[in-house]
């Protein structure tokens, strides 16, 4: 089980950190960030093999999700300027990042580190898309 989790954290990270990479071409970026948001949501990845991780070693399962976590936070965060048309997206990968954080053990996390980081994705969003201008 360890082996297949480092696998799907470095698949992850990998992915994301080519998806966000490549926002600064315009021309053919949006759909493949909306392609991997759709599928970090649908396909079995990380977060679809939760339940069966649960034997391995709390601190490594917590490591782990964490990490997968700021790989995609991090790599949202390298565009504070992206289009409107790819907040949807970028929210959705936030948000999945948010969901494996909610498997780690309570000791891992601060204790109001989950819901200030909720509440921070969260406003970017609503701020995104209350914008008048093409970009947030």
């Amino acid at each position: 089980m360890t082996l297949l989790t480092t696998y799907l954290l470095h698949t992850l990270t990998t992915i994301t950190w080519t998806r966000f990479s490549q926002l600064s071409d315009m021309n053919n970026s949006n759909v493949s960030l909306s392609q991997f948001a759709h599928a970090i949501h649908t396909f079995p990845t990380l977060l679809r093999w939760l339940p069966y991780l649960r034997d391995l070693a709390p601190k490594y399962l917590d490591s782990t999700l964490t990490r997968a976590y700021t790989a995609l936070t991090r790599s949202s965060s390298l565009y504070s300027t992206y289009g409107k048309d790819m907040a949807h997206d970028v929210y959705r990968i936030q948000l999945y990042g948010l969901l494996l954080l909610l498997g780690t053990s309570p000791a891992a996390l601060k204790p109001n580190m989950f819901w200030e980081q909720t509440v921070k994705f969260t406003v970017a969003f609503i701020k995104c898309v209350a914008n008048r201008m093409t970009t947030c």
